[in-house]
This record gives C-alpha cells, structure tokens and sequence, in this order.
C-alpha cells in the first residue's frame, strides 16, 4: 500500500468531513481508500479554523504544461468585501479545467482549504 497526494475530503476511517486527507493506493496505483493526514483521534482537524464567507471574483489559467502542470490566478474576496480580494495562485494538474477548479474551490470552507489545493508535482 502506498500514500498518495492530500486533499480536503472524507475520511474512511472515522467518517469527518472537510479534513485533510491522504489517499491510499494499493499496489497496482489503484485508489483504495481515504485517511486523516493528521490522525483521527488528533483534534487539530480543520473543524477548529472558522468559515471564511468568500466569493470567486475571477479564475484565469497563467500557463500549462503539457502532461505535467498548470498555473492558476485566482481572485477571491472574503467576508464578502470587495476591498479584501486576494490573489492566490495555484499550481495544479495539466489538464485542470476552470469548472473543476471552481467545484473544488467553492467545496472549502476557508482561505486555509483554498491553499491546501496546491498540487505538489514531483520533480525528478
């Protein structure tokens, strides 16, 4: 069994929503299951952080390389005031289509969440 990439999802262990979580791969690379990246019975699940109350301003992709990664700028304003918009970059797979980054990005609960998807992309 190998572990995979983290993002926010549900544990498969302990059934909490909205935590970091580690994908588990069997030994052909096929999906199995998810887990706590921080361990189940640890309380610093993201439950503890606030809600951040936010809007998607705009999404744009900066550049992509073929097969291997994608940049993103996106604009984002919190507590619903148009003078707190940030900019966040994101780095995530070739192939990333707007729609599914907006899913993912309206799927969190606060700008911590946004950040965490950050794809790592393994450089050899």
């Amino acid at each position: 069994m190998t572990i995979g990439e983290q993002t926010i999802g549900e544990c498969d262990f302990c059934y909490k929503q909205g935590v970091v979580v580690k994908k588990l791969y069997d030994n052909y690379g096929e999906w199995i299951m998810n887990r706590c990246d921080h361990g189940c019975d640890k309380n610093n699940h993201y439950d503890s952080e606030p809600d951040d109350l936010f809007e998607i301003i705009s999404i744009n992709k900066l550049s992509e390389i073929p097969f291997y990664e994608s940049l993103w700028d996106v604009r984002i304003s919190f507590d619903k005031n148009e003078d707190n918009v940030r900019a966040i970059a994101l780095t995530r797979y070739a192939g990333e289509q707007e729609d599914s980054l907006r899913s993912d990005i309206m799927a969190c609960r606060n700008r911590n969440e946004i950040q965490k998807l950050n794809k790592t992309i393994m450089q050899y």
